[in-house]
């Protein structure tokens, strides 16, 4: 996305921003769009990792052996550093959240899924057209702590490498996230249909 490029303005540019190309169509994920889940991560992760950390300050060893202090030791390993250890990781994720961007490009011949954290790419993935399977729509509710809001995923899968058993079970499927971050339906559904013009080869269908 080095140059400048004329957005299609029916779609949230906050949360999806779709260009249309030569080929097919890009679409991009940008960072910041799920920000208000994030923050209220983070608010958690410092809710636990401050408290933590002043106890875990206010009970460190003081080069003392006794009782007491094996025991003091035993319980802020116990009790004290797990805490640390989970508001440290909900802060993590929390940045990782608002700095991680996706852009898909949806073509006549392949999809390209690229996904960059703090603009750097950190994955790249291409899967031609006639590869690919389905579609399917993924779901995904946080917890009533962090808000309980509910977001949208779309996933593409590619053909089974060995047919499907009597029990319909898939076998030696690659999957990859073209979507995500949505926080509508009808907006997943809209964009669900879009990468199934551009990207979906015939015969292939989408599991909403």
């Amino acid at each position: 996305m080095s140059e400048p490029e004329q957005f299609s303005p029916e779609w949230p540019p906050e949360i999806v921003r779709v260009t249309r190309t030569p080929d097919g169509v890009r679409i991009y994920f940008p960072p910041l769009r799920a920000w208000r889940f994030a923050l209220r991560l983070a608010l958690c992760g410092v809710a636990l990792l401050v408290p933590a950390l002043i106890a875990g300050i206010a009970f460190a060893p003081a080069g003392k052996h006794d009782t007491v202090a094996i025991l003091t030791l035993v319980l802020t390993a116990a009790f004290v550093y797990p805490l640390m250890l989970f508001g440290a990781v909900f802060v993590l994720v929390a940045l990782f959240a608002v700095s991680t961007s996706l852009t898909v490009e949806a073509a006549a011949h392949r999809i390209r899924a690229v996904r960059r954290v703090f603009g750097i790419k950190v994955r790249d993935r291409v899967l031609p057209r006639a590869a690919i399977a389905v579609l399917e729509q993924e779901t995904a509710t946080a917890p009533r702590g962090l808000g309980g809001n509910t977001y949208f995923r779309l996933v593409v899968l590619t053909l089974p490498a060995w047919n499907a058993s009597g029990k319909g079970r898939r076998y030696d499927i690659r999957r990859m996230v073209v979507a995500d971050g949505i926080p509508d339906e009808a907006l997943a559904q809209a964009l669900a249909a879009l990468i199934s013009e551009h990207a979906l080869p015939a015969g292939a269908g989408r599991s909403d």
